[in-house]
Protein backbone atom coordinates (compact mmCIF):
# COMPACT_ATOMS: atom_id res chain seq x y z
CA UNK A 1 0.00 0.00 0.00
CA UNK A 2 1.13 3.81 -0.82
CA UNK A 3 1.35 5.92 1.79
CA UNK A 4 0.50 9.60 2.02
CA UNK A 5 4.48 10.53 0.87
CA UNK A 6 4.06 8.43 -2.57
CA UNK A 7 0.36 9.53 -3.16
CA UNK A 8 1.98 13.02 -2.84
CA UNK A 9 4.61 12.53 -4.89
CA UNK A 10 2.67 10.67 -7.67
CA UNK A 11 0.28 13.63 -7.24
CA UNK A 12 2.98 16.32 -8.35
CA UNK A 13 5.06 14.57 -10.51
CA UNK A 14 1.20 13.87 -12.73
CA UNK A 15 0.26 17.73 -12.16
CA UNK A 16 3.81 18.61 -13.39
CA UNK A 17 3.72 16.19 -16.70
CA UNK A 18 0.35 17.02 -17.52
CA UNK A 19 1.59 21.29 -17.47
CA UNK A 20 5.06 20.80 -19.04
CA UNK A 21 3.30 18.27 -21.88
CA UNK A 22 1.13 21.27 -22.31
CA UNK A 23 3.84 23.36 -22.92
CA UNK A 24 5.89 21.12 -24.79
CA UNK A 25 3.03 20.94 -27.20
CA UNK A 26 2.44 24.63 -27.43
CA UNK A 27 6.45 25.04 -27.93
CA UNK A 28 6.38 22.48 -30.70
CA UNK A 29 3.28 23.93 -32.52
CA UNK A 30 4.75 27.23 -32.33
CA UNK A 31 8.30 26.73 -32.94
CA UNK A 32 9.51 23.69 -34.62
CA UNK A 33 6.76 23.35 -36.87
CA UNK A 34 6.07 19.61 -36.02
CA UNK A 35 9.16 18.13 -35.97
CA UNK A 36 9.65 14.96 -34.51
CA UNK A 37 13.09 15.64 -33.25
CA UNK A 38 11.99 18.61 -31.69
CA UNK A 39 9.20 17.05 -30.25
CA UNK A 40 11.48 14.33 -29.12
CA UNK A 41 13.73 16.21 -27.66
CA UNK A 42 10.78 18.37 -25.56
CA UNK A 43 9.08 15.08 -24.43
CA UNK A 44 12.53 14.12 -23.09
CA UNK A 45 12.62 17.59 -21.01
CA UNK A 46 9.33 17.00 -19.52
CA UNK A 47 10.30 13.56 -18.55
CA UNK A 48 13.04 15.22 -16.86
CA UNK A 49 11.29 17.43 -15.67
CA UNK A 50 8.47 15.58 -14.22
CA UNK A 51 11.07 13.06 -12.84
CA UNK A 52 12.99 16.68 -10.69
CA UNK A 53 9.65 17.21 -9.65
CA UNK A 54 9.00 13.90 -7.89
CA UNK A 55 11.96 13.44 -6.44
CA UNK A 56 12.36 16.53 -4.71
CA UNK A 57 8.64 16.47 -3.80
CA UNK A 58 9.62 13.18 -2.67
CA UNK A 59 12.96 14.19 -0.39
CA UNK A 60 11.48 16.87 1.00
CA UNK A 61 8.57 14.83 2.60
CA UNK A 62 10.68 12.06 3.32
CA UNK A 63 13.47 13.82 5.72
CA UNK A 64 10.69 16.21 7.17
CA UNK A 65 10.06 13.67 10.15
CA UNK A 66 13.82 13.32 10.10
CA UNK A 67 14.64 16.98 10.99
CA UNK A 68 11.45 17.48 13.31
CA UNK A 69 13.56 15.07 15.39
CA UNK A 70 16.41 16.74 14.83
CA UNK A 71 14.75 19.74 16.30
CA UNK A 72 13.58 18.33 18.90
CA UNK A 73 16.41 16.64 19.81
CA UNK A 74 18.44 19.75 20.01
CA UNK A 75 16.48 21.26 22.70
CA UNK A 76 15.85 24.90 24.17
CA UNK A 77 17.71 27.13 22.46
CA UNK A 78 19.43 28.41 25.33
CA UNK A 79 18.08 28.33 29.32
CA UNK A 80 17.85 31.98 30.91
CA UNK A 81 19.19 32.32 34.63
CA UNK A 82 16.80 32.90 37.15
CA UNK A 83 13.91 32.84 35.06
CA UNK A 84 15.34 35.93 32.45
CA UNK A 85 15.47 38.28 35.60
CA UNK A 86 17.57 41.40 34.85
CA UNK A 87 21.46 41.26 36.17
CA UNK A 88 23.69 44.64 36.88
CA UNK A 89 27.34 44.61 36.13
CA UNK A 90 29.85 47.50 34.24
CA UNK A 91 31.58 47.43 31.02
CA UNK A 92 34.83 45.74 31.16
CA UNK A 93 35.52 46.26 27.84
CA UNK A 94 33.59 46.49 24.01
CA UNK A 95 36.00 46.67 20.85
CA UNK A 96 32.84 48.54 18.48
CA UNK A 97 35.43 46.82 15.32
CA UNK A 98 34.80 43.57 16.43
CA UNK A 99 31.59 43.54 17.59
CA UNK A 100 32.34 42.29 21.02
CA UNK A 101 33.30 42.48 24.72
CA UNK A 102 32.63 41.20 28.42
CA UNK A 103 30.95 42.32 31.01
CA UNK A 104 31.96 41.84 34.99
CA UNK A 105 28.39 40.87 36.63
CA UNK A 106 28.19 41.69 40.05
CA UNK A 107 29.43 38.72 41.57
CA UNK A 108 32.71 39.70 39.93
CA UNK A 109 32.16 37.04 37.06
CA UNK A 110 33.09 37.91 33.06
CA UNK A 111 30.53 37.26 30.38
CA UNK A 112 30.69 37.43 26.66
CA UNK A 113 28.52 40.00 25.57
CA UNK A 114 28.00 40.37 21.34
CA UNK A 115 27.22 43.46 19.85
CA UNK A 116 23.86 41.89 18.46
CA UNK A 117 22.42 41.76 22.07
CA UNK A 118 22.99 45.74 22.58
CA UNK A 119 19.52 47.82 23.16
CA UNK A 120 20.00 50.17 20.45
CA UNK A 121 18.96 53.51 21.93
CA UNK A 122 17.08 56.29 19.78
CA UNK A 123 17.88 53.93 16.75
CA UNK A 124 21.68 54.35 17.31
CA UNK A 125 23.91 52.26 19.42
CA UNK A 126 25.47 53.43 22.92
CA UNK A 127 28.91 54.13 23.01
CA UNK A 128 29.71 51.39 25.47
CA UNK A 129 32.90 52.52 27.59
CA UNK A 130 34.95 50.57 30.13
CA UNK A 131 33.73 50.71 33.54
CA UNK A 132 30.26 51.80 32.43
CA UNK A 133 27.23 50.24 34.08
CA UNK A 134 25.09 48.12 32.44
CA UNK A 135 22.19 45.79 32.96
CA UNK A 136 21.65 42.53 30.94
CA UNK A 137 20.18 39.42 31.11
CA UNK A 138 22.57 36.33 31.76
CA UNK A 139 22.00 33.27 29.41
CA UNK A 140 23.96 30.27 29.55
CA UNK A 141 24.40 28.96 25.90
CA UNK A 142 26.56 25.91 24.87
CA UNK A 143 29.34 27.99 25.02
CA UNK A 144 28.97 29.62 28.21
CA UNK A 145 27.51 32.68 29.93
CA UNK A 146 26.43 35.57 27.70
CA UNK A 147 24.52 38.57 28.09
CA UNK A 148 21.54 39.23 26.25
CA UNK A 149 19.26 42.44 25.80
CA UNK A 150 22.52 44.44 27.63
CA UNK A 151 21.50 48.54 28.20
CA UNK A 152 23.73 51.21 29.12
CA UNK A 153 22.44 52.41 32.92
CA UNK A 154 24.33 55.68 32.38
CA UNK A 155 22.03 58.95 30.69
CA UNK A 156 22.07 58.93 27.35
CA UNK A 157 25.24 61.45 26.10
CA UNK A 158 24.01 62.48 23.17
CA UNK A 159 26.78 62.38 21.33
CA UNK A 160 26.69 58.62 20.01
CA UNK A 161 26.86 58.61 16.71
CA UNK A 162 23.97 55.88 14.91
CA UNK A 163 25.59 52.99 14.20
CA UNK A 164 28.69 52.79 16.00
CA UNK A 165 30.34 51.90 18.94
CA UNK A 166 33.24 53.03 21.74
Amino acid sequence: MMGTTGLKTLLCAGVAAVLLGAVAAQLNALFLRDSYFGLLVLFFLVGAGTAWVAVRVYARAATAPVQKAIREARGPKVARDAAGHRENGTIKWFDRNKGYGFVVRANGDEIFVHQRNVRRQARSFPKLRDGEPVSFVAVQTPRGWQAEDLASSAPPSGDAEPGRRH
